[in-house]
């Protein structure tokens, strides 16, 4: 069970498709929290069946640090288990801003990235940004804000509105045609091919 201050989840997948359309702090949570990653420093065969064995220069995602020299970690093909901590050290990615210049270059490197068999960061969905702002895009979901919240911007799917700012927290600013303006999650958006 997940527990965000009164809401309680039966798993992360829930979590997250209640806070796509919901909000923790005016944030919304666009992309799972990362998890540590470890490179393998050696192979490891593995002597129990709940062991998880690697080969040297293996990237895994830690899960767990139940114990201070074995570790509960998922390899890239989903399978979890007991890895000794002195074969691992800790990966070190580059993590790129998400802003409207570098989200096309995001998507080529994490192509690159799964061609190589690595891991790669979460993945950002495939949105088409406008090269000038404001442009205008069609709501194809409905949303209505927090009612305390009066910066949020209540969206009404099929309207239009002109996209007046790109925020790389996912929060974006806009105007709909009647007046309203306001932030509001990118997700509800799709900017239309003409603009």
């Amino acid at each position: 069970m997940f527990r965000i201050g009164d809401q309680q989840f039966p798993d992360i997948p829930a979590l997250l498709n209640f806070y796509k359309t919901h909000y923790l702090d005016t944030t919304a949570l666009t992309h799972p929290a990362p998890r540590m990653k470890v490179i393998t420093k050696y192979d490891f065969p593995g002597k129990d069946e709940e062991d998880l064995p690697f080969k040297k220069g293996e990237v895994l995602e830690i899960i767990s640090k139940d114990e201070e020299k074995w570790w509960q970690a998922k390899n890239k093909d989903g399978r979890v288990g007991q890895i000794p901590v002195p074969y691992v050290v800790k990966y070190e990615e580059q993590l790129v801003s998400i802003d409207q210049t570098d989200i096309s270059q995001q998507q080529q490197q994490q192509q690159q990235d799964q061609h190589d068999g690595a891991l790669s960061t979460p993945s950002i969905p495939s949105i088409k940004i406008p090269k000038q702002l404001p442009a205008r895009a069609l709501v194809i979901q409905t949303r209505i804000p927090n009612h305390y919240d009066k910066t949020q911007l209540q969206l009404n799917e099929g309207e239009y509105i002109m996209v007046t700012k790109i925020n790389a927290n996912g929060q974006w600013e806009g105007q709909c045609e009647n007046g309203r303006h306001g932030t509001f999650p990118f997700t509800h958006v799709k900017f239309l091919d003409d603009s």
